[in-house]
């Protein structure tokens, strides 16, 4: 499930959901139109409410208020995460980020191989990145050169997860060590 938000510029990936995650939760907030939706990227099928129903069911159980806040709070440190890499980190590693966010999440194996595809776009990947489809472009063919992995139309093959988590991790802000200094 891709879900979208509508910019100036037309509609943005902003999250990948796997089966059995909650999505829409923020409808809840009854002063706010929800701003996204939701795009089934293989046959799926969705459970819903409306948002007095979840009122009172959270009324009625309390520890399903606890989790749906849990939940909202979960995502709002995923947001502060995103804006974090987007202004602190280099597009490398922001790539290689998402690529292994994407692998643990709806990465699916294939030899020795790990497929990120069923409706997967550089579009996609250039969004959840904060970067452009011309950049996704030439550092997924960089790294294609250098054996990481494989790329297509609609689809990437990792080859090397290792280098990409090391790429993803890696802190090109630390200050050099004192072994180096002059």
């Amino acid at each position: 499930m891709k879900l979208l938000q509508s910019s100036g510029v037309g509609d943005v990936v902003v999250r990948f959901h796997v089966p059995g995650q909650v999505f829409g939760h923020g409808a809840l907030v009854r002063k706010f139109s929800y701003l996204s939706s939701a795009f089934a990227v293989a046959s799926s099928r969705t459970l819903s409410w409306t948002s007095e129903t979840m009122w009172q069911l959270m009324r009625a159980y309390p520890r399903l208020a606890e989790n749906v806040l849990a939940l909202l709070v979960a995502q709002l440190f995923q947001v502060q995460d995103r804006c974090l890499h987007l202004t602190a980190e280099t597009v490398e590693r922001r790539l290689a980020r998402t690529l292994c966010q994407l692998a643990f999440s709806i990465g699916k194996k294939s030899g020795q191989a790990i497929l990120i595809g069923d409706g997967f776009s550089a579009k996609d990947l250039a969004d959840l990145s904060g970067t452009t489809i011309f950049t996704v472009s030439r550092v997924l063919g960089a790294w294609e050169r250098q054996g990481l992995l494989n790329k297509g139309r609609g689809w990437v093959a990792i080859l090397d997860l290792d280098a990409l988590l090391r790429t993803a991790l890696s802190r090109t802000d630390l200050p050099a060590s004192p072994e180096s200094s002059p």
